[in-house]
């Protein structure tokens, strides 16, 4: 397994265990916020023509979509997407 796949799952199973109590959270507080899903794709493309879905949170344009999406917490899901391979956080770009 090459040294940067070994990084992607170090960094993203951390990221995931740190940030549980509050990727727990939102997702409680989306679900409140309007029916329907939590998780949301979308679907990229990467220079190279690979294609791969980005996990995001639902939300909605009210105060808690506005403070997720300003904080860029609503971005945080697709770490699942790291620890799974379909892409690596070097080619992540977060806001």
């Amino acid at each position: 397994m090459p040294l940067m796949r070994l990084v992607d799952i170090a960094g993203s199973a951390a990221g995931l265990v740190v940030l549980s109590p509050m990727l727990l959270l939102l997702a409680v507080l989306v679900k409140l916020d309007a029916p329907g899903p939590i998780f949301c794709t979308q679907e990229r493309m990467e220079p190279d023509g690979r294609r791969w879905l980005k996990l995001k949170f639902c939300v909605r344009r009210n105060w808690l979509g506005v403070m997720m999406h300003r904080f860029s917490v609503d971005e945080l899901p697709v770490l699942i997407s790291v620890l799974l391979g379909e892409v690596s956080l070097v080619e992540l770009r977060l806001k």
